[in-house]
């Protein structure tokens, strides 16, 4: 699982919602397959973070493959944040201000969840 954190995002937080646009966003992009050549420079996968404002200040968000090289970010994983980090990853909440788009994707109450709701095969077939 890959995560990022923005610290803005371009969706409402609920159709009731004014204001076009929050804090505190992470987006997530789980990979259960092999991925198409084309979309990987060496052992790094390509994806593009796409946001937009549409009519009436409202937003989209969300990554997406592309075939393009651009910059590339460091790979940091959970064990090379100190032991301080993570305590404040696993107890900071966001959500109570954006909902789903503010909790902390590699919470350890939340990972594995999010693992097994992308996983496509049935532990049956195992």
């Amino acid at each position: 699982m890959y995560a990022w954190y923005l610290p803005k995002g371009y969706e409402r937080v609920d159709a009731r919602s004014v204001v076009g646009g929050h804090r505190h966003f992470w987006g997530t992009y789980n990979i259960l397959a092999p991925v198409e050549p084309k979309f990987l420079e060496g052992s790094s996968l390509k994806l593009k973070f796409d946001a937009y404002v549409l009519d009436f200040a409202q937003g989209r968000q969300g990554l997406s493959y592309v075939e393009e090289t651009g910059e590339s970010q460091d790979l940091i994983t959970w064990g090379q944040l100190t032991e301080e980090a993570r305590n404040t990853l696993n107890t900071y909440e966001f959500y109570p201000y954006v909902g789903e788009m503010g909790i902390v994707p590699l919470k350890d109450e939340v990972f594995n969840g999010l693992l097994n709701a992308t996983w496509p095969f049935s532990s049956a077939s195992a």
